[in-house]
């Protein structure tokens, strides 16, 4: 009898509140929306030079994810070289595509540990983009695309042409796809990219200038699923790099 209690107990928690996963962190019940942030942080790799800046800046980092709460924590610019340890985040994996031979760009995703993760693409092209997806299995079985880019802003010519092989990949199934694309979407630079989105049925859904010292929209959010995914730029959250975070939530209610 005793038992039954403990067990029925149990069953009212889970259903209830939030359960803490085997890493310490809160894993959602099904009903929980799915959040994701997308830093440009300009680097976040350790050197003698510049460690103490390095070391602030990942303390602001987890200032924003403490905030936040976010599922997935898409960082861009992280300046990581493959023999480079990444700065941990608590409870979360750390999934990246760095760029290779070369200094600068690279991919990183910060993934909550209760999360089933498989990687579906991880390509970095010299001189034209890295990117990283990865299919996020949810707590109510759902599974995502989720991709993190990063293309430089003298990329090759044809780096669209390549780029668009892989958003045609991750678009199988419901995506999200966060980054820096480094092409302004409110002006006509950005026109051959806006021409692949409407091919491949992708909507951009960031609104606003996100990189403040030059006025320009090009930290972007694509999606297939518009109607269920709100997103916004984090413009209060200055402080980091030379870019505001951007952010979405999925809310399955809003279709």
């Amino acid at each position: 009898m005793e038992e039954e209690q403990e067990a029925c107990y149990f069953l009212l928690l889970h259903k209830t509140l939030k359960i803490f996963d085997a890493q310490g962190g809160f894993a959602p019940t099904a009903q929980d929306d799915l959040k994701i942030i997308h830093l440009n942080a300009r680097s976040i790799r350790n050197s003698k030079e510049g460690m103490l800046d390095i070391e602030n800046k990942m303390d602001k980092i987890r200032e924003l994810v403490a905030k936040e709460q976010p599922t997935i924590l898409v960082v861009t610019e992280t300046w990581l070289q493959h023999q480079d340890q990444a700065p941990p985040l608590e409870s979360f994996r750390l999934y990246r595509c760095d760029r290779e031979g070369k200094r600068g760009g690279g991919v990183a995703i910060y993934v909550r540990s209760y999360l089933q993760v498989y990687t579906v693409i991880h390509q970095s092209i010299a001189d034209k983009f890295e990117f990283l997806a990865l299919m996020v299995v949810l707590p109510d079985q759902r599974k995502v695309n989720v991709a993190g880019v990063y293309r430089p802003p003298q990329a090759a010519a044809d780096a669209l042409v390549q780029m668009r092989q892989c958003l045609d990949v991750v678009r199988e199934r419901e995506c999200v796809i966060l980054g820096d694309f480094n092409q302004d979407w409110k002006t006509s630079q950005s026109s051959r990219l806006k021409t692949i989105c409407t091919d491949l049925e992708l909507t951009q859904l960031i609104r606003e200038p996100t990189r403040p010292i030059s006025n320009t929209l090009i930290d972007l959010i694509l999606t297939n699923q518009p109607k269920i995914y709100e997103a916004r730029v984090l413009s209060e959250v200055g402080n980091i790099s030379d870019h505001y975070p951007i952010m979405c939530i999925r809310n399955p209610n809003m279709y």
